[in-house]
């Protein structure tokens, strides 16, 4: 749904920040719930989105909280340039899993770091707004995520949402200690 449960934000709120980025691609931001909780705790940085739905581009003015605002499937987007954090905020469970795979190695090739917000229980969704692409495809558990996708370095478990932070190919070699 273009909007999220609050599960998880205040440590991602608590994360992001500490990144220092000066870059953040928003993936699938739906009423723009990163940027609106983010932008006053990153001064200047420069906030971009891929969002799948062009209605919510005007329903939710996403012009107006990102500086690029790019209508289009993250499975195809082009990558042209880096960011230091790419946050996929409720976006692989609507992925099957292989293309959730492929969208997870590609964001840590152009990623310093990425956080990750996905339901770790069994979490039916279907479209909503009249958007297809809200529906639930794939399952995910935390000993899933912590399996399937490589690079996480801290993690905070909730009863329904999991958060996660990984370190991409462009992250420095000495960021980040894993969780205890």
């Amino acid at each position: 749904m273009p909007r999220s449960r609050v599960e998880g934000k205040a440590w991602i709120s608590h994360q992001i920040p500490r990144l220092r980025p000066s870059t953040l691609l928003d993936v699938g931001p739906g009423a723009g719930t990163y940027a609106n909780l983010l932008s006053a705790l990153i001064p200047g940085a420069r906030w971009s989105c891929v969002e799948i739905y062009e209605p919510y581009v005007e329903m939710f003015g996403l012009r107006r909280k990102y500086h690029d605002v790019h209508v289009q499937d993250i499975r195809s987007f082009p990558w042209l340039r880096h960011y230091d954090v790419v946050i996929l905020g409720d976006v692989l469970e609507h992925l099957s899993l292989g293309d959730a795979l492929a969208v997870w190695r590609r964001a840590r090739l152009n990623a310093a770091y990425i956080v990750l917000s996905i339901p770790i229980v069994e979490y039916p969704q279907g479209p909503e707004y009249g958007n297809v692409h809200e529906t639930h495809r794939q399952d995910w558990s935390h000993d899933m995520v912590m399996t399937c996708l490589t690079g996480i370095v801290r993690w905070q478990r909730n009863p329904t949402i999991g958060t996660y932070l990984a370190r991409g190919a462009r992250a420095p070699s000495h960021a980040l200690e894993p969780s205890p």
